[in-house]
């Protein structure tokens, strides 16, 4: 009789961490549509946005990246979104509440499912 070890069947991802994956590619949609629609509109700034767009839809994409495959620095991205959108909210508009409001519930979403980027 041989002694191989009995495979371990995959962990399955908890559905907070589908929904944070979920989240981090309607954020990189999110900046996507408001970079276009800044140079549609010929806004003065589209330059700005679109910068602003790279670096933090860049961050989207390694919430929803980093979350499918474990890795801690999605939970450090989003802590970078958090801060970007509340200097979005302080500085540029008020409306940007509902980014940091949205980025609240993915680090909440993290905390749910803690054991899954053990």
């Amino acid at each position: 009789m041989s002694s191989q070890p009995i495979p371990q069947a995959p962990q399955k991802r908890p559905t907070s961490v589908l929904v944070i994956e979920i989240i981090g590619y309607v954020g990189v949609a999110f900046w996507v549509i408001m970079t276009l629609r800044a140079f549609l509109t010929g806004s003065s700034s589209a330059w700005m946005v679109l910068l602003l767009a790279l670096v933090l839809g860049s961050a989207h994409v390694v919430i929803a990246v980093g979350a499918r495959r474990r890795m801690r620095i999605a939970i450090a991205a989003m802590w970078f979104v958090l801060v970007s959108d509340s200097l979005l909210t302080i500085f540029v508009d008020v409306k940007a509440l509902a980014l940091v409001l949205a980025t609240v519930a993915l680090l909440l979403l993290a905390r749910s499912a803690r054991t899954w980027w053990n």
